[in-house]
């Protein structure tokens, strides 16, 4: 199913939850928080079909997103993926990924990946 997608936004919340990790982690650029907040949104297995609320503004083009991933939400979420395009499944899930792990109780103490809910074992590349 072609996407009606150009670009994906976040929400004030979500972006500022999103530069709060990059600088936290010391990441070279926000697709890399983005990607892993894709990641821990399918790991707490979150609904990838649920909207998230609020106005966004524009961060990526949809031509910019990890093809690899977004052929990872087809195998995980077939029936989602039939009912709507993977990049909306991707959207919701980067939005719903990033809020979840900005709420998390030791968010403001992360400094290296490994700190991350679910990330323990993993040191930075």
């Amino acid at each position: 199913m072609p996407s009606g997608l150009v670009n994906l936004g976040l929400t004030k919340e979500a972006r500022s939850v999103c530069d709060a990790i990059k600088e936290n982690l010391s990441l070279h650029g926000i697709e890399e928080v983005r990607d892993l907040a894709v990641v821990h949104a399918i790991r707490k297995e979150l609904d990838p079909t649920e909207e998230t609320d609020g106005q966004k503004t524009t961060v990526w083009n949809v031509g910019s997103l990890d093809s690899d991933l977004l052929d990872l939400l087809e195998v995980l979420y077939p029936e989602a993926c039939v009912e709507s395009d993977k990049t909306h499944l991707f959207r919701n899930l980067l939005h719903l990924g990033l809020l979840d792990l900005g709420q998390d109780p030791e968010f403001d103490s992360w400094s290296q990946l490994s700190h991350l809910p679910g990330f323990s074992g993993l040191s930075p590349g």
